[in-house]
């Protein structure tokens, strides 16, 4: 299912078990922000400004997940390619993919990924809502950047491998990567 609603940037990739999930750029930042605020403590949660930073860079990587317009979660994600490489310092100011050593390609960056404490349980249909930027954009890498146990559990059972742990202003974190290969299967199996 494919339609728009409302906003042109806004649309519904989805509707499973009731849950509604959306692509959305800027526009769903306040349902954003709502979710950070339930899932995150305060150490950990980005600013209305960071998130609408790392919205700006890639919108079509921003996903929503809602439920009776309650907002659940959601799933942002940055396309690293060769050019963002060129011109890292000029793109980013708030985030931890500074320290990471950065590969030639396409990477596909799960930059920050929220559920309230009532969803966990839609972290699979998020994921898989990249499966058409993935084959789009001929995604050669994934890297996820885990701040919390969760975050580290939920990569760790679909296969992304710690490459490097880096001390943030929030604490420890792991720095993760795997390639395209067999991940939506094997998210389908493993969540």
């Amino acid at each position: 299912m494919c339609s728009t609603t409302l906003n042109s940037m806004i649309k519904l990739l989805k509707v499973v078990d009731g849950i509604e999930y959306y692509q959305v750029g800027e526009e769903g930042l306040d349902k954003i922000m709502k979710i950070e605020e339930k899932a995150f403590p305060p150490a950990l949660r980005a600013s209305k400004q960071t998130m609408r930073e790392r919205i700006s860079f890639f919108p079509e990587g921003t996903f929503l997940a809602t439920k009776n317009g309650e907002p659940m979660g959601y799933f942002i994600n940055l396309l690293v390619d060769d050019s963002f490489v060129e011109n890292l310092e000029m793109h980013l100011t708030h985030s931890p993919i500074l320290p990471v050593p950065l590969q030639k390609g396409t990477n596909l960056w799960h930059a920050s990924i929220g559920i309230t404490s009532k969803a966990h349980h839609i972290s699979r249909e998020l994921i898989l809502c990249t499966e058409d930027i993935i084959k789009k954009h001929k995604v050669t890498r994934q890297v996820a950047v885990l701040e919390t146990d969760d975050g580290d559990k939920l990569t760790r059972k679909i296969g992304f491998r710690t490459i490097k742990t880096v001390e943030t202003t929030a604490g420890t974190a792991k720095i993760k990567v795997r390639s395209p290969e067999g991940f939506f299967e094997l998210v389908r199996k493993a969540l």
